[in-house]
């Protein structure tokens, strides 16, 4: 049985001694002395880190929001930016706001990270007790507790083992909380100004108590544990935790060929075989070689020999060579059916498992045995580095003039300026329909695709519903207008391949009746990922949420569904014809 020490008696067991400084009479009309948050009111307000309302009042009881508090906690850690614009990866951000800064280096600094799939800092939200110790306490320089049995939870809500136990036992060692319904934490709780001021103010305490001993500059707290160490207690303290460690020890003093082991290697072997038990193939983790692949095409830039490949009757075919790639100047061919990859037959291999084995490092060399006209053909050819065009002006087929068409490939981070770009240019020419074709779009940025979408939907329209750890989060669109940028009739061509950020832009499309959806039933990939680089490059994607269209139709393993449907040719696959851009020709002929 866990024994909790009354809150006192912890206090004095910690030897916590508090050298209060001197300060001046609080002026806000609703903090009179008896307050009892009147001292660290009154501290804040003679240091110039807060002020009241214009009716002499402080509203200490009123909740505060992200934006106010991380100023708040900013300044107080001794930063006050510059006026001027700050760009920052959040889309509800303004440069120009006066919370830019503050953002801009929390998040430069890992204190408030950027989510891909979910890009909002959300900065009129109230922010809750435990997120704000997230900021205060690297901010203060004040350590956390690396193993539970180092300190006793004095809180009864708090689970041991939870990543909230070292955030709550820091705050608790340190004095700096000290809540009035004790024994209880309330980590959801949302926070008031009055709890914020107090929060800062006994942290000042702390860091007087301490100076010398731990640095309050910005960043400084980089190097603690409170990135690596949220869930170290429920592994440590996991029954099968010695084995692993047994194990661990037995490999590098005792295994027959020790000598070769690369201890980083095991450590990652480890890794992916935690990630491989979760049995999602959307939640991966990559070692430092592999992890800028991902990097990279999601910057529009690849290393490999230039080349699109799809299936067809169980075989995979080039269906188009970039050009002034290494596969052109080799000699590949659109039509090619590709037979092995360096000596291995591809037969049984997925798609996916085709694609790794054909890229690689520039400079590295890949031998490809294809079939041309009943004919067995090999090429050795030297991987590059190769840049994408994510967004496209030109069809495969012959296309009026009076029908604009855009074809976007994946959403990267240079694909909104780009699509805006090209939108400008194609809505110029007076088009009377507009094509937009997404077809084998494996998706890539979602904020991205918010962004091409806020080009299209009319603003404060629903682009997408995200269920995120049991909340429904509707995201707004940020048009530059309430009737939107396209007032043609549209349709939109999709296929098998087309998934992920791309279905987002398909499905609200439709449920908007913007477009009409043209092609094949498409992949089916409704779930977002967050995306973590560590510091020796590695990088772990998981799954953190599932999404829905505006009209909540499920997408996740179900896929979109065409207005249209059309089934694709042999001829479709090797660039001959081309059907499903065909009958969106002919429906948007029919609406002129």
């Amino acid at each position: 049985m866990n024994k909790r020490l009354p809150l006192p008696s912890l206090l004095l067991a910690l030897a916590i001694v508090f050298l209060l400084p001197q300060i001046s009479l609080a002026s806000f009309k609703d903090v009179p002395e008896s307050h009892t948050y009147y001292e660290a009111i009154s501290a804040l307000e003679n240091s110039g880190l807060i002020k009241g309302y214009a009716d002499g009042s402080f509203q200490p009881e009123k909740i505060i929001n992200k934006a106010e508090f991380i100023k708040l906690a900013f300044n107080h850690a001794g930063y006050n930016p510059p006026e001027k614009f700050y760009k920052t990866p959040f889309k509800d951000v303004p440069e120009g706001s006066w919370f830019a800064p503050y953002v801009k280096l929390g998040n430069e600094l890992g204190i408030i990270p950027l989510n891909p799939d979910l890009p909002n800092f959300f900065p009129r939200q109230p922010i809750n007790r435990i997120d704000a110790l997230k900021i205060i306490l690297p901010l203060e320089g004040i350590p956390s507790p690396i193993n539970s049995y180092q300190t006793e939870l004095v809180f009864q809500d708090i689970e041991p083992g939870s990543i909230y136990e070292h955030y709550a036992k820091a705050a608790q060692n340190s004095g700096i909380f000290i809540p009035e319904e004790q024994p209880y934490f309330f980590p959801q709780k949302d926070l008031t100004r009055g709890e914020a001021a107090e929060l800062l103010y006994r942290a000042q305490i702390y860091r007087q108590n301490t100076e010398g001993t731990y640095s309050t500059m910005p960043g400084s707290f980089l190097d603690t544990v409170y990135v690596e160490t949220g869930a170290s207690s429920d592994l440590i303290d996991n029954a099968k935790f010695p084995i692993l460690l047994s194990i661990w020890e037995k490999i590098n003093n005792d295994y027959l060929y020790r000598e070769k082991i690369d201890k980083d290697q095991l450590i990652y072997g480890a890794i992916n075989g935690i990630v491989e038990t979760l049995q999602d193939q959307y939640t991966v983790f990559e070692s430092p070689s592999t992890s800028m692949e991902l990097q990279n095409s999601l910057n529009g830039t690849y290393e490999g020999i230039g080349i699109v490949i799809d299936t067809f009757e169980d075989q995979y075919l080039i269906i188009s060579v970039m050009k002034d790639s290494p596969a052109q100047e080799a000699g590949l061919l659109a039509g090619d059916t590709i037979v092995e990859v360096d000596g291995k037959d591809v037969g049984k291999y997925t798609i996916t498992k085709l694609l790794n084995a054909i890229k690689g490092p520039s400079g590295s060399t890949v031998q490809l045995k294809i079939k041309r006209d009943n004919k067995t053909m090999s090429f050795k050819i030297t991987r590059k580095a190769i840049s994408m065009d994510t967004v496209l002006l030109e069809g495969g087929i012959e296309i009026p003039k009076n029908i604009g068409y855009i074809a976007i490939y994946q959403f990267t981070n240079s694909t909104p300026a780009e699509f805006k770009k090209l939108l400008d240019e194609t809505m110029s020419d007076g088009p009377n329909g507009l094509i937009l074709d997404l077809r084998d779009n494996p998706g890539g940025y979602v904020s991205s695709a918010y962004e091409v979408l806020d080009s299209l939907v009319p603003q404060g329209e629903t682009l997408v519903k995200t269920n995120f750890k049991g909340n429904i989060i509707s995201e707004p669109s940020n048009g530059p207008s309430e009737t939107g940028e396209i007032n043609i009739p549209m349709v939109v061509l999709v296929n098998e391949y087309t998934a992920s950020a791309a279905e987002i832009v398909a499905g609200a499309l439709q449920d908007h009746k913007i477009a009409t959806i043209v092609g094949e039933p498409t992949y089916g990939k409704g779930t977002m990922q967050e995306v973590d680089v560590y510091t020796d490059g590695s990088l772990f994607k998981m799954s953190i949420a599932e999404w829905f269209t505006p009209n909540n139709h499920k997408v996740d393993q179900l896929g979109i569904t065409p207005d249209i449907i059309v089934i694709k040719t042999k001829d479709d696959v090797l660039g001959k014809t081309d059907s499903i851009l065909q009958r969106a020709i002919t429906e948007l002929q029919k609406k002129f």
